[in-house]
C-alpha cells in the first residue's frame, strides 16, 4: 500500500452496524501531527468508539498497536441499543466518505458487509 494513504477498512453487520474498523497508514506528506485528514479520520473514529463504550448494555475493545494505526470492534450488544448503534454507524461512515470525496487520493475505504 502507498505510504501516503489512509486505509479505512469498515465491516458492517447485516443491520448496517459496525462489527470493526481498521485505519492504518498517513494521509498526504504533511508530518504526523500536522495532517488535518488524518486528525478528521481520528477524531470522528474516536469519537464513535468513545460514544459506544459509554452505553453499559454495549460491549466492544479498542487497540491502536503503533502509531498510524487504530483498530475497533463491537462485540456484543443488547439488542434495543440497534437502532442507536447504526445511527453511529451511519454517522461515522458518512463523515469518513465525505473526506474521501473532499481529499480522494488521501484516503481508500473498504466497506464490506457481513451476512
Amino acid at each position: 500500500m502507498d505510504p501516503l494513504i489512509l486505509k479505512i477498512d469498515l465491516c458492517l453487520n447485516s443491520n448496517n452496524i459496525i462489527k470493526y474498523v481498521t485505519a492504518e497508514g498517513h494521509a498526504g506528506k504533511s508530518p504526523a501531527g500536522e495532517n488535518i485528514i488524518c486528525a478528521a479520520v481520528s477524531v470522528l473514529l474516536r469519537s464513535a468508539y468513545r460514544t459506544i463504550v459509554k452505553n453499559s448494555k454495549v460491549e466492544a475493545c479498542i487497540n491502536a498497536k503503533s502509531e498510524g494505526s487504530l483498530y475497533f470492534r463491537v462485540i456484543q450488544y443488547e439488542e434495543s441499543q440497534a437502532e442507536w448503534l447504526k445511527g453511529i454507524s451511519d454517522y461515522l461512515l458518512t463523515g469518513i466518505k465525505d473526506i474521501k470525496t473532499e481529499s480522494p487520493d488521501s484516503i481508500k475505504i473498504i466497506i464490506t458487509v457481513e451476512i
